[in-house]
This record gives structure tokens, sequence and C-alpha cells, in this order.
């Protein structure tokens, strides 16, 4: 504390000031050290989730599956015709599922101009959606019809969606619907490999390349956790 001219004022270098400055300064290093570990705990997320596998899909027939169309009995083949599976399919699921929690046995068959093309076997007792490998990979896109056959103690459920198209059929019998196939690629991948696709379908109809719009998206992210945090800063007292 100095008088001049019989005044009094005091300075911000005391002990007050030097406590205020270091509370801030622990306050900004908590922050900064808060927003470290969140990033880093943001960034291994991602790459545990970016390393689980996945199935692409090569296509599929675009019906829904949103309707029950029917119950097959034992060593029913259901057929779904009029289909054009993509090049590079080396699996197939479908809209079907057993009616006592697992498949006994079930079997898939791709037929092209009346010829076996493919064809597969659902794992006896195995329980989940029905994935099929076929063999062997369909190199080319082919116009085929689909057929699905069951054990002989074996039924499933047929979902799908309602149509008057005619190209599901269990048997002779005509069914009211079409049900959903997806078809996909013979093994799993990372996650990872489908990055490259995803980033240049964010870059599509843009100046800029995927890559570099995701870069830009990530750093504007960033930039924004670091203001909202600065602002907090400065907020407090």
């Amino acid at each position: 504390m100095a008088t001049l001219g019989g005044a009094v004022s005091t300075t911000a270098d005391g002990p007050g000031g030097d406590a205020s400055s270091r509370s801030r300064a622990r306050r900004g290093g908590a922050v900064a050290a808060t927003l470290a570990a969140g990033l880093v705990l943001l960034i291994v997320a991602i790459a545990l989730v970016m390393s689980k596998s996945g199935m692409k899909e090569t296509g599929s027939n675009r019906a829904s599956a949103y309707r029950l169309l029917a119950v097959t009995r034992a060593g029913d083949t259901l057929c779904q015709r009029d289909e054009l599976v993509p090049a590079g399919t080396g699996a197939v699921r479908a809209s079907i599922g057993p009616t006592a929690g697992r498949f006994a046995r079930l079997r898939v068959t791709v037929r092209s101009r009346g010829r076996v093309v493919a064809r597969g076997t659902y794992p006896p007792g195995a329980r989940g959606a029905v994935s099929m490998m076929v063999r062997p990979l369909i190199r080319h896109d082919t116009p085929a019809s689909v057929c699905f056959t069951t054990g002989p103690r074996s039924h499933f459920i047929v979902a799908g969606e309602p149509s008057q198209s005619g190209a599901a059929s269990i048997g002779a019998e005509a069914v009211s619907g079409d049900v959903r196939i997806v078809y996909l690629e013979p093994r799993p991948r990372s996650w990872w490999r489908f990055a490259p696709t995803a980033m240049e379908r964010m870059g599509a109809g843009r100046r800029l390349s995927g890559i570099v719009v995701g870069i830009l998206a990530l750093l504007l992210s960033t930039v924004a956790a670091g203001a909202a945090c600065a602002q907090l800063l400065r907020s407090r007292p």
C-alpha cells in the first residue's frame, strides 16, 4: 500500500492477487486435463468400435420385413424368384426364423437359368438371424431364384413386405408378399476398411475431398469445445 497526495491506493501484486492468479491457473489446468482425458477416451472408444468386424452388404431386394407372411411345414421349400444376386456375394440373409428357437436344418440354393450356381447350409441348432455362407462366390450380377429348404423336423416363419408380385412361393403355393433378402460379402471386415468409402461419400458433390471434409469436421469440433471451455473459465471469478 502507498500514499500519494493523501490518497490511498492498493496494488494487485499482494498475497491476495497471487492467490487469485494461482486459483485461476489451477482451474485452467484442471479443465485442460479433463479435456485431454475426454479426448483420449473418445479416440479409444472410436478405435474399439471401428476395430469390430461386420459383413458388408453387396445389395438387397429392397423388400421390408414388417409383416408375417407365412409359416412353413417340415420339409417345405420357400423360393423368392426374380432376384438379382450382386457380384461379390458370398452370404445370404433372409427375413425368416425358426418357430422353436433354433433351426434343426436349413439349406439355401441359388438357381439361375435352371442350374444351381451357389448353395449353403445354416448350422444345425444355431440361433439368431439367418445369414448363410454360399459357395462358390457369385462373381457376376446374376438373375436367380433364392430358395430355402427346411429339414424333416424343422419349421420356420416368413416375414416380408405384402406384394402382389407373386415372386415368392412355398412349394406350389404363392406367398402374398416378398421375403426380404440381403446379400453379403463372404468374410467379415473391420469397420476401418469401410472408412475410405465413408470419406469418399462425405466428399461427393463437393470440391473438397472426403478426407479433407472429415479433418475439417474434427478440427471444428475441437475448436468449438475449446471455445466453450474458454468461455467457462472467463465467466468464473
